[in-house]
């Protein structure tokens, strides 16, 4: 393309729509990498908080049973 863009004396056109094309094409990709990404950080984040929620009731449900 950027021969042809050359050869007809509108490179600057040409660059201009090569530029345009793959900038839509990373926002594509980009969009589509947060659409997966998304999920996974919810579930990590939810594993995250019941393994603190865990640690903490753990040691209260012992404590309870060592009173008995």
């Amino acid at each position: 393309m950027i021969r042809t863009g050359e050869d007809s004396g509108n490179l600057e056109v040409v660059m201009e729509r090569i530029a345009t094309f793959y900038e839509r094409e990373l926002e594509k990709k980009i969009t589509l990498v947060t659409k997966i990404i998304e999920p996974l950080m919810l579930l990590l984040m939810g594993i995250v908080v019941g393994v603190i929620v865990a640690s903490l009731i753990l040691p209260i449900f012992k404590l309870s049973r060592a009173v008995h």
